[in-house]
């Protein structure tokens, strides 16, 4: 199947996954209605997409032109009654099937490149032209607080002080509020020029950003550290929420001038993309030639990184130096995560009860791709489970309520339940340490 890339793109675009809603035979009317809503986006997030790619396992089945994005009570489907307490505070689009010459370009082609290894958002922004944002900081190895660590570098204010970007990873419900500090004129921080990446003037923000965050390595260059992507930048800093502060030790560190949802971090050792040419200023809007190879790099970092952790069992002796320290040290990693869990869980899968510890896998909540340095290892981001129902769990065909309860995808047939044991009645315990994860799993992989 031939796949979109990144030199097909002629319009800014909104992919929506309809996995669940799509079934052959649809009508013209029904595919429409199950992709134009209701998602759980902000409204300013999505208003630059011209076109919506509809999207079934990776494939386009449809394009449509958008006339205007509204919230959930304006789109009036006819095919699907509204739901007011369901689709409260949910957006969609109002629009018709693109024309031919630009439905050709997309229809029937697999957008499979424009996702990392483990992203699993239902609606993605991908711009004609990507604004990107080079912000520099100190140099840390989660940014997670200051208990253990203290940014290194990253200006003249981390000399005596501890920089706000100590906590650019330490996300609250899948809520990144990070910081840069763009520089000083009479001891104020500068305002970050939005109009550059396409920004609002009345809102003073640019949205679906790629901002990339470096920092200079102790006694070496400038490295690429991890990134936000879809990001909010503000022209200037706002509060950080009080749900988010309560996880804050520094309360004087209430300021973000950058928000983000998928949030990327890269293991310090794996820290090898150097970037040249920033200047001396705290962000920078960058130059075609090294937004290409960042844009390359990035593309590629979750897929080369799996690749490698998954050679290790075949090929280890043959890998040497810092590479091989490196996955020797993720492999350790690993084992600590899967004894948290089998003594967590008293060597049983938690769904089903099978006891065979040969057998029994430590599966993330939260995707190993997605998580940061924390979330890879916090036993409070997996579950023990069987093959099967780690297989399930994995690609989205089941996931757990609030209470525990198993919710079962509608793409799992009939015999499917009965042959992977999948049941209703069943449930596993959700408490206050994972109920944020099952809750990302419920929202981002479910499906």
């Amino acid at each position: 199947m031939e796949k979109l890339r990144r030199e097909d793109i002629k319009h800014n675009l909104a992919v929506i996954k309809i996995n669940r809603s799509y079934k052959e035979g649809m009508s013209s009317l029904e595919l429409y209605d199950v992709t134009r809503g209701c998602w759980k986006r902000r409204l300013e997030s999505v208003k630059a997409a011209e076109y919506v790619l509809a999207v079934v396992f990776g494939v386009v089945k449809e394009v449509y032109e958008v006339y205007r994005w509204v919230s959930a009570e304006e789109l009036n489907r006819e095919t699907i009654p509204f739901d007011a307490e369901k689709e409260k505070g949910r957006i969609g689009f109002i629009g018709e099937v693109a024309d031919n010459t630009v439905r050709e370009i997309y229809f029937g082609k697999s957008v499979a490149d424009f996702y990392m290894q483990g992203e699993a958002g239902t609606v993605k922004v991908i711009l004609a032209k990507e604004k990107i944002l080079y912000c520099r900081v100190g140099w840390m190895n989660a940014y997670r607080g200051s208990a253990t660590e203290k940014p290194q570098g990253g200006g003249k204010y981390n000399i005596d002080n501890i920089g706000h970007e100590v906590y650019n990873y330490l996300g609250y419900n899948s809520r990144y509020y990070g910081f840069v500090e763009p520089g000083l004129y009479n001891g104020q921080t500068k305002n970050i020029d939005v109009d550059k990446l396409g920004g609002d003037k009345q809102s003073k923000s640019a949205e679906n950003v790629l901002v990339v965050w470096l920092a200079t390595k102790p006694g070496q260059g400038q490295y690429i550290v991890g990134w936000y992507e879809d990001a909010t930048v503000y022209h200037g800093l706002r509060k950080v929420p009080e749900d988010a502060m309560s996880l804050r030790e520094l309360k004087d560190h209430d300021c973000y001038n950058i928000y983000s949802e998928l949030a990327f971090l890269v293991d310090p050792d794996q820290r090898t993309f150097r970037v040249e040419g920033m200047g001396h200023s705290g962000v920078w809007y960058g130059n075609p030639d090294v937004n290409t190879k960042v844009i390359d790099y990035i593309k590629n970092y979750s897929n080369d990184y799996e690749e490698r952790i998954e050679a290790v069992d075949k090929n280890l002796d043959s890998i040497v130096g810092v590479e091989r320290d490196a996955i020797v040290k993720i492999r350790v990693n690993q084992d600590k995560f899967r004894d948290g869990l089998l003594k967590k869980y008293h060597s049983k899968c938690c769904l089903c009860g099978v006891d065979d510890n040969s057998l029994l896998v430590a599966s993330h909540i939260k995707p190993w791709a997605k998580s940061d340095e924390h979330e890879k290892l916090d036993p409070a981001n997996g579950l023990l489970l069987c093959p099967n129902h780690d297989k399930l769990f994995d690609g989205g065909y089941i996931t757990f309520a609030e209470d525990g309860r198993i919710i079962i995808s509608e793409r799992l047939s009939s015999n499917s339940r009965i042959f992977m044991n999948v049941r209703t009645e069943m449930e596993i315990e959700v408490d206050e340490e994972n109920s944020e994860y099952i809750k990302y799993h419920r929202n981002k992989i479910f499906q």
